[in-house]
């Protein structure tokens, strides 16, 4: 069972004051809560003791901020951040935008509406998990999905020696098919709203596209002997992409085994599964959009986790499969294809934001 903890109610050098709300969540989830105090009773709290964290204290803007350095000495915290848009109105891609900061798993934002608090539970992909007005309801939809979440399987990964020069590289043909697709994608995310961008928090100030917008690309190998990917690495600018940005992984699915010293997109584990059963697939691209008339999954699946791979399987349980297109519930496209045109012959649409 996961450690779980709930922080909220003000926060001050006079003792502080408990939040009914805090008060009700605590109860609606069965997780224990700090519910109010001094600040020394909040810094002295051993937050790497902790496994989930739902942090909505009332803390002055005066005084030093403490989230960033509790999740930098647990970085595997599953951190649900609040905030609230009362005093101050903030859209959905304000909130979005602050979870993809904090690298929150969850959000919580708070509203009012004529004395009344509605509460609307979202994740960095721009879900909407839950709106509503109750704080029982609002409780069991943050247990439900943190279950959910600590259930999924995330694959880490691990460098097996240095790329040498018998190693493949992309073709050049492939990169900048990449950056075209890229483009169209950006198009895609930045329709919803040309304002404020899905993810700003990591844009680069020249034009506030990030690399959430573009493609997660991935390509097989021409090897016989030993079935190695190319696999974008992880955080790159997909705009200005070349072949020196994929990294060599091989098919081992038990961890991510790259060469190099730089790690591959997080998206791997789910890439590598798909090349080693559909044996026609030549190209992978995941984009943050969705494809025209593609079949969906079922479930929410969040980046990284293998549970996606079964969802696709579902729908194309033939491992002769190639040239098909997914839609990812909640989440985005996959295009797998066995041939560079089928990928130039798609055509995508925006995600609803937020969608529920």
């Amino acid at each position: 069972m996961p450690r779980t903890l709930i922080v909220g109610g003000t926060f001050d050098t006079q003792g502080g004051k408990p939040s009914k709300i805090i008060t009700s969540l605590s109860e609606a989830t069965g997780y224990p809560c700090l519910n109010g105090g001094t600040l020394d009773q909040l810094t002295a709290v051993d937050f790497q003791a902790v496994d989930v964290l739902v942090w909505a204290p009332n803390v002055s803007n005066d005084e030093d901020k403490i989230l960033p350095a509790i999740k930098a000495r647990n970085p595997k915290l599953f951190l649900i951040s609040s905030k609230r848009v009362v005093e101050k109105q903030y859209s959905v891609f304000d909130v979005i935008s602050r979870l993809l900061k904090s690298r929150s798993n969850l959000g919580i934002k708070i509203t009012q509406n004529q004395g009344t608090y509605q509460f609307e539970l979202l994740d960095p992909l721009g879900n909407c998990l839950c709106a509503t007005s109750s704080v029982g309801e609002l409780g069991a939809a943050i247990k439900r999905r943190v279950e959910e979440l600590c259930a999924m399987t995330r694959i880490g990964s691990t460098s097996i020696g240095s790329c040498c020069s018998c190693h493949p590289t992309v073709n050049d043909e492939f990169v900048q098919l990449v950056r075209q697709l890229g483009d169209e994608f950006s198009r895609y995310v930045n329709a919803v709203n040309p304002e404020r961008f899905l993810g700003n928090a990591s844009a680069r100030p020249t034009d506030r596209i990030t690399r959430c917008c573009h493609g997660f690309p991935a390509m097989r190998a021409d090897l016989k002997d030993s079935p190695v990917y190319l696999v974008s690495r992880r955080n790159v600018d997909k705009t200005t992409m070349s072949a020196g940005d994929f990294v060599v992984v091989t098919a081992c699915e038990d961890k991510v085994e790259y060469f190099g010293d730089v790690k591959p997109s997080v998206d791997a584990p789910i890439q590598i599964r798909l090349f080693n059963f559909y044996n026609k697939v030549r190209y992978i691209v995941h984009g943050h959009v969705y494809v025209s008339d593609a079949p969906s999954t079922h479930s929410k699946v969040p980046c990284g986790h293998v549970e996606e791979f079964a969802e696709i399987q579902a729908l194309f349980p033939d491992p002769d499969s190639a040239n098909f297109t997914v839609n990812l519930k909640g989440h985005g496209c996959l295009i797998l294809a066995s041939d560079l045109d089928f990928l130039r012959q798609q055509s995508f649409v925006a995600r609803p934001f937020p969608e529920s």
